[in-house]
C-alpha cells in the first residue's frame, strides 16, 4: 500500500464507463474512506469541481465536449491546489509535455498497472510531478534541449533530474545509478542552487517548463 489518506476527495473523468469503473474499484481497495464522484467529459467534470473542490483529478485526454488538457488549463488557472493525473492510451511525448504544460502534475499511460496509478497520485499529493517509467526515457530525450540562456546542467545533474521527474528517493536514484544516497543528494543540493529553485516539486516544474529534461 503505497497511501492511505482519510477522506481523500477525488473525481475520476473518462469518456469510458468502464475505465471509470475500473479505476474506482482500485481507489476504493487503496483507500476505502476517499470520496469518489465521476464525470464523462471536461464540462461536466468542472461543474462537478464547482459543486466541491476536489483534492485530485483522475482524467483522459481524449474525451468530447471538452478534452483533458482544455479542463487542465481551466483548473490550473482557478483551482491551483487541485493535483491533476492525466491518463492517456497515447505515449507521444510531446502530448505528455502538452499536459504537463497546461497544468497537469502527473502523466500515466492507461496500460499502466493499479500500482503506478497509486504511485502517481501520491506523488502529486505530496507535491510533487510524475511520468510513467515507461515513457520516461522518451520523455527526456524529446525535451532534452533547453534554451541557451539556461542554467547548464551536467550529464550526471540531468540523469538526476529525470530520476526525481519519475519520484525516485535518493537511495532509489543512488542505487540506478551506482553511487551513494549522500552523494544524490550533493547533487540535488547543487541542483537547486544552480537553478535558483527552493524545493523538489519547483525543481521539477522547473524541468519541465523550460525542458532541461
Amino acid at each position: 500500500m503505497l497511501w492511505k489518506p482519510d477522506n481523500i476527495n477525488i473525481i475520476l473523468c473518462d469518456d469510458h464507463q468502464l475505465i471509470v469503473d475500473g479505476l474506482k474499484r482500485i481507489l476504493q481497495e487503496a483507500a476505502p474512506d476517499s470520496i469518489l464522484r465521476e464525470a464523462n467529459d471536461g464540462a461536466t467534470l468542472l461543474n462537478l469541481v464547482r459543486d466541491q473542490t476536489p483534492h485530485c483529478i483522475v482524467m483522459d485526454v481524449d474525451m468530447p465536449v471538452m478534452n483533458g488538457l482544455e479542463a487542465a488549463r481551466q483548473l490550473s488557472k482557478n483551482y491551483p491546489d487541485v493535483r491533476i493525473v492525466i491518463i492517456s492510451m497515447h505515449s507521444e511525448p510531446e502530448l505528455s509535455g502538452q499536459a504537463l504544460r497546461a497544468g497537469a502534475h502527473a502523466f500515466i499511460i492507461k496500460n499502466a498497472g493499479k500500482d503506478e496509478l497509486l504511485k502517481a497520485i501520491q506523488k502529486v499529493m505530496q507535491g510533487e510531478r510524475y511520468i510513467s517509467e515507461s515513457i520516461a526515457a522518451d520523455f527526456l530525450q524529446h525535451h532534452h534541449a533547453g534554451p541557451v540562456d539556461e542554467p547548464r546542467l551536467t550529464v550526471r545533474e540531468k540523469e538526476i533530474v529525470n530520476s526525481i521527474s519519475r519520484g525516485l528517493t535518493n537511495n532509489e536514484i543512488a542505487e540506478a545509478l551506482f553511487i551513494s544516497p549522500a552523494t544524490v543528494e550533493t547533487h540535488r543540493k547543487n541542483i537547486l542552487s544552480k537553478l535558483k529553485v527552493k524545493n523538489t516539486a519547483a525543481l521539477v516544474r522547473y524541468a519541465f517548463e523550460h525542458k532541461i529534461i
